[in-house]
């Protein structure tokens, strides 16, 4: 602060320069915070000027002194918050008469609308008047930055009276008020007078895609215990609500007919009347939940709110029914109950399910609910990804002494904490069968039993499934799970334990194949009897040879498998990507010591053990048919066919030093 002041006992001048160092206002985090004052106190010019992330500012007026209080001459005042333009179109006069306040010619352009402000407040009489004209619902982003709003507003405002009895008029008209959509979008009518407290309004929404809503209400006076009259009746496009839901992970659809009145006291009003629901749907995308075809029968009388019934399908014609009540008496005590069968609840890209249910949700729906019950799992899919990133380490970050501006920049950032509803979950799960974890080789069956607690945000899913059957593909190559579990252990992600285990022989080894880790991040790795490398044993186990007497195109496969196995993303394998979508168990590029040119082989097991092929040279000469039936890990017989009806049979005897 710098300042300094002229003639104290005359006429006293003033020249004041004030910055402020890290200002925050209403939480907001700001860059730069200036105000200036220079002449005499009968005519004091002022400046102030506010910047940030989201608000840059700026006012020019000349303060005078009065006999009574003061004048405040507003020049000029721009402001820019977040993405909304403001600004005065003309000078304005603001008094401050002791308890008296006065406004005139407040005029401001926000965006290309207008809003005039003109009137005076004082303890014992009030006279105000507001006049809006065109004015930019969206202008609500300058206070919750997702409010996902359109539209124009049309208003004029007239209060008189005492603000302890104010009395006066308003109207205002709404066109497209709604998210960008049109088929989201409505136009509004409300109407009402303010006689010595008592509130009557009444009004109209007309939504863009059809139906339209009329309602009334009075309130003899705004105190908490006023009691109400109200009245709604009408058809309405659940898509009005959606539109507030935009961004999130919840999307609803469907019409409701309302016929419904309330009168009582605000904080415990009596409704009566009927809601009816009619081709209703609500999807979850964060956990894939589709539900289809909803029809709800809601019947009010008095405090109780009845749901007499509610139906609904899922994909693979699930059913759902409800029904329950709701006690508005003390507070809005629920209690509903819901049965599915069939029903699809969960499915995204990693996993899917279809479950029969006895639910309950009971509590409070101003603080928290509780959703409890049996869970019968009649099929579920858990997806093991195809192609996985190799696992990086997330390294925590902390500057030290960031500039000012960075540390609005973050500030700015940080969302504000949200006061949501809590539902909390008991629910037991029953999966005796058909769990599959499926996906890069593996496809398993498991069953058990699990515990869902913690909250529908942050759900606690405790317990294992064990293993029923299964089998593991490398390459081609077939193996049968002996082992294992599927173990889930609380914590916010859902992201079950595998630990799966597989024999198999490869020639003279006996081959162990290890599932582990989290279904995001699985790993598999090998051993065996006798001890070996496991490009070794991949070696083995995929080409029934050792490593040192593969082809270079075994080679290459044999590199890519092993890759794969470490998790490492290697990049589309051509030869594995027609082998799967083939069905063959081999297929391979190889050139025979003294061939003219590489040849492809490519074939399958027919029965365990038995294995048929063909082979195609660079010749068409050089195509043969093969068939190997394994007698032991140490002895196969062989046979082959060409194409100029020559053919060979033999014994093959391996072992390996």
């Amino acid at each position: 602060l710098k300042a300094s002041a002229d003639d104290l006992f005359g006429t006293p001048a003033i020249a004041a320069d004030l910055k402020l160092a890290k200002p925050v206002i209403a939480d907001n985090a700001l860059t730069q915070a200036s105000f200036t004052a220079k002449g005499p106190l009968s005519a004091l010019q002022a400046k102030l000027s506010l910047a940030g992330p989201d608000l840059n500012a700026a006012a020019e007026a000349q303060v005078a002194q009065t006999a009574a209080g003061y004048r405040i001459g507003l020049q000029a005042l721009t402001a820019d918050v977040r993405d909304i333009h403001i600004k005065t179109t003309k000078p304005a006069t603001i008094e401050l008469d002791g308890n008296r306040t006065r406004i005139e010619n407040v005029a401001l352009a926000i965006e290309d609308g207008t809003l005039e402000l003109n009137g005076a407040v004082a303890p014992g009489t009030m006279e105000l008047a507001a006049n809006a004209k065109s004015l930019p619902v969206s202008m609500a982003r300058a206070f919750v930055p997702d409010f996902p709003i359109a539209g124009r507003l049309d208003g004029d405002v007239q209060l008189s009276g005492t603000p302890a009895e104010p009395s006066g008029r308003f109207a205002i008209a709404g066109k497209g008020i709604g998210p960008t959509a049109e088929a989201q979008q409505a136009d509004l009518q409300v109407a009402g007078t303010l006689q010595h407290g008592r509130l009557e309004v009444q009004g109209q929404v007309k939504p863009k895609a059809g139906g339209g809503l009329t309602f009334t209400a009075a309130l003899p006076s705004l105190g908490p215990d006023a009691r109400m009259q109200a009245k709604a009746n009408g058809t309405l496009d659940l898509a009005l609500a959606d539109a507030f839901l935009a961004g999130g992970a919840d999307r609803i659809k469907g019409k409701a007919e309302v016929d419904l009145s309330a009168s009582g006291a605000l904080r415990a009003p009596e409704v009566t009347g009927t809601l009816h629901l009619t081709d209703g749907g609500y999807e979850n995308l964060r956990y894939g939940i589709k539900l289809r075809k909803i029809e709800a029968d809601v019947r009010a009388a008095g405090p109780i709110i009845r749901i007499a019934s509610l139906t609904a399908t899922t994909p693979g014609r699930g059913q759902i029914n409800g029904n329950g009540e709701v006690d508005l008496r003390n507070g809005i005590d629920t209690q509903l109950k819901i049965q599915t069968r069939g029903a699809t609840l969960i499915d995204t890209d990693l996993a899917s399910a279809i479950i029969d249910s006895d639910l309950a949700v009971t509590g409070d729906l101003q603080k928290q609910l509780t959703l409890g019950g049996k869970i019968k799992v009649v099929k579920a899919d858990i997806r093991v990804p195809d192609k996985l990133p190799p696992s990086v380490q997330e390294i925590e970050v902390t500057e030290v002494n960031p500039p000012p501006h960075v540390t609005a920049r973050i500030a700015a950032r940080l969302p504000p904490p949200k006061q949501t509803m809590i539902v909390a979950l008991d629910l037991a799960v029953d999966a005796p069968q058909q769990v599959a974890v499926r996906g890069r080789g593996l496809d398993v069956e498991l069953g058990g039993a699990l515990k869902i607690g913690g909250t529908a945000d942050k759900p606690v899913i405790d317990g294992a499934l064990k293993l029923r059957h299964g089998s593991l593909d490398i390459a081609g190559k077939h193996l049968d799970f002996t082992e294992g579990t599927l173990t889930f252990e609380g914590g916010e992600q859902i992201d079950p334990i595998l630990d799966l285990t597989a024999v198999s022989r490869a020639r003279d080894l006996q081959v162990t194949a290890k599932v582990e880790g989290s279904a995001r991040e699985p790993r598999i790795t090998l051993s065996s009897v006798p001890e070996m490398p496991q490009d070794e044993i991949l070696a083995r186990l995929l080409f029934s040879k050792s490593a040192g007497a593969l082809s270079p195109f075994e080679l290459l496969q044999l590199a890519q498998a092993t890759a794969d196995l470490a998790g490492v993303n290697s990049g589309p394998g051509v030869l594995d990507q027609v082998r799967q979508s083939t069905g063959l168990d081999r297929l391979s590029l190889e050139q025979p010591d003294g061939a003219a040119g590489p040849s492809l082989s490519a074939g399958r097991y027919v029965a365990e053990g038995v294995y048929v092929g063909v082979s195609q040279g660079a010749k068409s000469s050089t195509s043969a048919a093969t068939v190997e039936i394994e007698i032991t890990p140490n002895v196969k017989v062989e046979s082959e066919m060409g194409a100029n009806a020559a053919g060979k049979a033999g014994i093959n005897l391996e072992w390996d030093y």
